[in-house]
């Protein structure tokens, strides 16, 4: 099984997020398992599932293809950075009988998709890039992190590019901006909020949580302005065997109450692996 979760700048339209929904809907041999539309941060994360590379390849260029078609930057805002109209493609074995280079294969058919059919810029991480760039590198090289400080986003990388993509053009459009392409383990994705507008406050806590910042092994974190007096600390956990989720709740909930700040519960935006497995084993009539 391989999942692959994709990325819109788009989490208030209904009636685009419905239509994407029922271009995956409409895919052969792909199920999509969670579509998180997260109207505060204007953006929704698809997550789609199959035992087949090339189907899951077909059902995510058509998802991408209307994506792009529908999502306009050029008059986008949200809290939440991003990069492209389609912002961030990973792709990720969900079993240790699917080696992580089938991954890599999936996201270079992607890519070579996205870049030709598409002429969107295209720029791989993980195990999909021949150094093993991290995605971080790539959205630090573009300003992805530039209005973490405000907690404000309204520009994408647009007009010729400072690094040559690996798939697409070099040269971007400003409404739709660029794709970043991953292949990796699969990454959990965990939120807490934090009861405070004092943004500058809260990324002192999520820069102690993150290995950047000297903190946990494994984890990203960011500060991001979720809604009036929430600010959340918004965590990619890369290893979850290295830094359990238990383990990263405590750590900020510690540096919370260091600087008497109140906590919510944490949630994540995604499933495990074996969730997925599950779930879209069961959608595509499948034995689990």
């Amino acid at each position: 099984m391989f999942g692959c979760n994709i990325y819109v700048s788009e989490g208030r339209d209904a009636k685009i997020l419905d239509a994407l929904e029922g271009v995956v809907r409409s895919s052969e041999g792909t199920a999509l398992v969670k579509a998180f539309r997260d109207a505060p941060y204007h953006r929704t994360g698809f997550t789609l599932v199959s035992p087949a590379g090339p189907l899951l390849c077909s059902a995510v260029v058509a998802l991408v293809g209307a994506a792009l078609t529908k999502i306009d930057l050029q008059s986008h805002e949200a809290s939440h950075p991003r990069l492209g109209s389609v912002d961030h493609i990973s792709c990720s074995p969900l079993c240790t009988s699917v080696p992580i280079e089938q991954a890599v294969e999936l996201a270079h058919q992607i890519g070579r998709h996205v870049g030709s059919d598409f002429k969107v810029p295209v720029y791989t991480y993980g195990s999909a890039n021949s150094s093993a760039r991290k995605l971080a590198d790539i959205r630090r090289q573009f300003g992805y992190f530039d209005g973490e400080s405000k907690g404000e986003w309204k520009h994408a990388p647009s007009g010729l590019l400072s690094l040559e993509p690996e798939f697409g053009p070099s040269n971007a459009m400003v409404q739709s901006g660029i794709v970043c392409l991953g292949a990796c383990p699969w990454v959990v994705n965990f939120n807490v909020a934090l009861h405070t507008d004092d943004l500058a406050m809260a990324r002192r806590v999520a820069k102690r949580v993150s290995a950047r910042g000297g903190g946990l092994a494994e984890v990203e974190a960011m500060a991001l302005p979720h809604s009036d007096g929430i600010v959340e600390i918004a965590c990619n956990l890369l290893n979850t065997a290295i830094t359990p989720q238990q383990e990263v709740a405590e750590k900020i909930s510690a540096l919370a109450k260091e600087a008497d700040l109140e906590v919510g519960e944490g949630y994540n935006t995604n499933l495990t692996p074996v969730e997925l497995t599950c779930k879209a084993a069961h959608m595509l009539g499948l034995r689990s």
